[in-house]
């Protein structure tokens, strides 16, 4: 099986085994109890924002709700097998629905804080992404770390709005599409560095597999 995820993913073998255990919700041995609460941790954010995720990739399809953001992605050309692909989303405008959803499902207010999915303001805590098109954030292990969003009001600043640094997010770190495109650049040998999501998006439509995008306008020894 690690064989086998080492060759599929690109993956090294230390990688292959956290990503294994990961997905598994097993703790690797040798580690302390304060690295077993930072992987408990880990694991509770991660699972949270897969509901995000799903969250707003319903709220894209439904039509009611994401009319507007498809008919957007669409007029920019992004195809429907391309938006399950990359589970693009939508959130409405309203304060408080993923508070609401996620709560819930059974999630705390401190673990919406926590994933940088709300924000404490002076009438409670208040959804971060409201009205935007939500492009997931994969780590390089395929898990979600964050989330992008793209206004669509024209007086919704700023136009774009990431996630602020978490415990599973740190732009730094992270290439939008990596976890997609890693098994092509290793057989190519050669990446495809882009700015933002749509255009990592497209180029992956039109059949360039091997492109990733930066978080940001500055690149860290890390990228």
């Amino acid at each position: 099986v690690i064989s086998f995820v080492q060759k599929y993913e690109g993956k090294s073998f230390i990688e292959t085994v956290e990503w294994l255990a990961a997905r598994l919700g097993m703790s690797l041995p040798n580690q302390d109890p304060k690295s077993k609460q930072v992987s408990r941790k880990r694991r509770e954010l991660q699972d949270l924002n897969r509901f995000a995720v799903e969250y707003f990739h319903k709220q894209l399809l439904t039509p009611s709700i994401g009319g507007r953001a498809l008919a957007y992605l669409k007029n920019r050309g992004v195809k429907d097998e391309t938006i399950r692909y990359f589970q693009l989303g939508y959130t409405t405008s309203g304060r408080r629905d993923l508070v609401k959803a996620a709560t819930q499902t059974g999630f705390s207010i401190q673990q919406l804080v926590d994933a940088g999915l709300i924000k404490n303001d002076e009438k409670g805590p208040v959804d971060r992404f409201r009205g935007r098109i939500i492009f997931p954030i994969l780590d390089e292990r395929g898990a979600p770390a964050g989330f992008g969003g793209r206004a669509l009001a024209d007086n919704l600043l700023p136009k774009y709005l990431n996630s602020p640094a978490t415990t599973v997010y740190d732009k730094s770190k992270i290439l939008y599409n990596l976890h997609h495109a890693r098994s092509e650049i290793r057989k190519m040998g050669t990446a495809l560095l882009v700015e933002g999501y749509l255009d990592a998006i497209m180029l992956h439509q039109a059949g360039v597999q091997n492109v990733v995008a930066s978080l940001g306008t500055s690149l860290s020894e890390s990228h």
